[in-house]
């Protein structure tokens, strides 16, 4: 143990000389310095966890790349994703966006405007009078329907998932929406919704029905944005063609069913192939014929261009012995329900008909591609890489297509996520600016009240530098002891908000609906290591006022 280091631990523990000037100084220097741990460890807690809640939710919502149709008029302005033009779907771009290296998925998408339309209920309002009435109520609701596929990513979904279930894939017009909508709109899991949409020549009302019911406190999506069916929406907007079939409830002369495909473009010519023989939109099936029936409608668009649906007929039947029963009965009693035709005889079913479209059409027309990537830090190196195999390539539905990511087309958000590593930055300077003049201010303190002592060290032999390295091991106390305390407070308040959730925000306008904490190790250590280097580079300008001191006034003073 070096003579320095032995008298500097002496004289930390007297308590007598300069105690009532120095202790006071001494004391403020601690916790000055605690407060710059604290304060500096749960500014970044909290500054960075909130930037990793709002990126994660905000691509949780959009995926972090997003491929669409490129602007004809600006090829080098991005367009929203959600006022992107439709593109036509190709498998083929889809695979050759899922085999760039750091991308992991690639999922097609539409976004197409809707109303929502409550149920009809009962509110008591107060009348000028003072006196309340009842009037029947009916609210409605502007949203953003996004149809997704069954290769799209429901984890974030499910994370934020508060009643009911993501719907399965034969579950064509199932609803996920938020609690907020469901609130304002008094939806439960299970009700049926009407929705309306608004294409070019026509406005549609179809029912859904409420699947799930999510929360993720990201007031902007949650007030807009509810998750359907692709290919369900791509119908009901007039986007994609499609065909259904219908059963007639009357048995032929012969006794076989009557069957007929519906298009949704009834006045355009179609053309139909029944298990791949071309035929009318009707035709008579057997009772006890093929087990499976494959209807393809092919027509033609606008554009001249070839648009095809295909539907997958499934029979199953108990026995041909009671056909007896369905001919003498008149009407056929045919119920239908999810996309499941049933045709009973007393108690029991008799003819299941299952019907399945086609889980994807080719060249039906999306909104995009939504692309996962493998590391968000890399997003814009992923992004160079995919807008470069684009680049005024068509594809082979003649349309070009852009690469968009999650941070220009949330371009407000994003910046001022950066813009607050702007404050963390002023916030550490000044706690560190506090510190420097709390321990320098502490250690000129403790020299000038020890000015005897050092003049007697000085007339003793001992060298400025030994003297200054006395007080810099003192000083080092205070900054050890310091640290201590700071570090056990601010480590105790970041993991009591990480667990208790303590200090609330209100999502409507700060996106979160408690104050998020990322505790970071890595942080702690950074920020120790920079307060100690700055505290002791604060101790190298008061130490010099050792080598002013002369041994003969010093001890003359005493």
């Amino acid at each position: 143990m070096s003579f320095e280091f032995f008298i500097s631990r002496r004289l930390t523990k007297n308590n007598t000389q300069g105690k009532k000037v120095s202790r006071p100084i001494v004391r403020i220097s601690i916790v000055s310095i605690s407060l710059a741990i604290v304060v500096n460890l749960i500014s970044i807690a909290i500054v960075t966890g909130f930037q990793n809640e709002v990126r994660e939710k905000a691509m949780g919502f959009t995926a972090p790349l997003f491929v669409s149709k490129i602007n004809p008029d600006q090829p080098e302005q991005k367009i929203r994703i959600f006022e992107s033009e439709p593109i036509r779907y190709s498998r083929l771009m889809q695979e050759t966006l899922k085999s760039h290296d750091g991308v992991t998925s690639a999922a097609p998408v539409l976004y197409r405007p809707s109303i929502l339309q409550s149920k009809k209920f009962n509110d008591k309002v107060k009348l000028a009078t003072g006196k309340d009435t009842t009037i029947i109520r009916q609210e409605i609701a502007g949203v953003l329907m996004k149809g997704v596929d069954e290769t799209y990513n429901w984890s974030f979904i499910k994370q934020h998932l508060v009643k009911g279930e993501i719907p399965k894939k034969d579950k064509m017009n199932a609803l996920i929406l938020s609690e907020h909508i469901a609130k304002n709109l008094n939806y439960h899991v299970g009700d049926t919704v009407l929705a309306s949409f608004f294409t070019s020549n026509r406005a549609v009302k179809r029912d859904f029905i409420v699947a799930g019911i999510f929360d993720t406190g990201f007031g902007d999506y949650d007030q807009q944005l509810v998750f359907t069916s692709l290919s369900y929406l791509q119908e009901v907007s007039g986007l994609q063609f499609s065909v259904r079939l219908e059963v007639y409830p009357t048995l032929a002369e012969n006794g076989s069913l009557q069957l007929e495909a519906v298009a949704n473009r009834s006045n355009q010519e179609v053309q139909y192939f029944w298990n791949g023989i071309p035929a009318t939109d009707k035709v008579n099936w057997e009772i006890g014929g093929p087990a499976e029936v494959e209807v393809i409608a092919r027509t033609k668009n606008e554009q001249g261009m070839l648009e095809s649906d295909t539907l997958t007929l499934k029979f199953e039947w108990e026995g041909l012995e009671r056909i007896s029963e369905l001919a003498t009965g008149g009407e056929l009693p045919i119920e239908f329900s999810n996309g499941c035709f049933d045709i009973r005889t007393g108690k029991s079913s008799w003819l299941t008909i299952n019907t399945e479209n086609a889980s994807f059409a080719e060249g039906a027309m999306i909104s995009g591609y939504e692309m996962g990537i493998a590391d968000l830090n890399s997003m814009d190196l992923v992004a160079g890489k995919v807008g470069a195999s684009l680049q005024m390539k068509p594809d082979i539905y003649g349309s070009i297509a852009q690469v968009t990511t999650v941070k220009e087309a949330e371009s407000d958000l994003f910046a001022w996520l950066e813009f607050l590593d702007v404050n963390v930055y002023i916030i550490i300077t000044l706690m560190l600016l506090i510190g420097i003049i709390n321990v320098g201010s502490a250690i000129l303190v403790i020299i000038v009240v020890r000015t005897n002592f050092v003049g007697i060290m000085k007339a003793m032999g001992a060298s400025n530098w030994s003297i200054r390295k006395v007080f810099v091991y003192e000083a080092g106390y205070l900054i050890v002891k310091g640290l201590l305390i700071g570090n056990v407070v601010g480590v105790g308040l970041c993991f009591l908000q990480l667990k208790g959730k303590v200090f609330s925000l209100d999502p409507a306008v700060y996106y979160l609906d408690a104050v998020p904490i990322n505790f970071s190790w890595l942080n702690l250590l950074w920020i120790n290591s920079l307060t100690v280097a700055v505290c002791l580079l604060a101790l190298v300008i008061p130490s010099l006022v050792v080598t002013r001191i002369s041994p003969v006034k010093s001890i003359r003073f005493n």
